[in-house]
């Protein structure tokens, strides 16, 4: 299930350009809060930052994935 959700979190950062509101994911999703957060603990290709313009609210960003080169 929770690999699903997570499928599904990495899809919509991708369709909205890599950076999206936390409440308009989690609303989309359709999970309470505390399944949104322990989703977030587990997904390692977002990361959670302070929406600039009002600190009360999160913007998860999608991670760049950086190819090492040799």
């Amino acid at each position: 299930m929770q690999k699903d959700r997570a499928d599904i979190l990495r899809a919509l950062l991708v369709a909205n350009g890599g950076k999206m509101l936390a409440k308009d994911i989690r609303k989309r999703m359709h999970i309470k809060k505390n399944h949104f957060a322990e989703l977030l603990r587990v997904c390692d290709f977002a990361e959670t930052k302070p929406f600039h313009l009002d600190r009360r609210q999160t913007v998860i960003i999608l991670k760049s994935e950086l190819v090492l080169r040799d």
